[in-house]
């Protein structure tokens, strides 16, 4: 999954959560545009944000 560039521009960014994986868990803001998960990682312009 591509983290976050700075010309990505998304629909929503969920902010403060957490993703699990099969061997770990780590810290990460994720970005959806349309329904598809896009990014992962900290910046990106939106139109809706979440924090968590």
């Amino acid at each position: 999954m591509p983290k976050f560039s700075t010309d990505t521009r998304v629909d929503t960014v969920i902010v403060g959560g957490q993703i699990v994986g099969s061997s770990q868990v780590y810290d990460s803001s994720i970005a959806i545009k349309g329904e598809k998960i896009v990014a992962k990682g900290q910046n990106s312009y939106y139109r809706r944000r979440i924090d968590t």
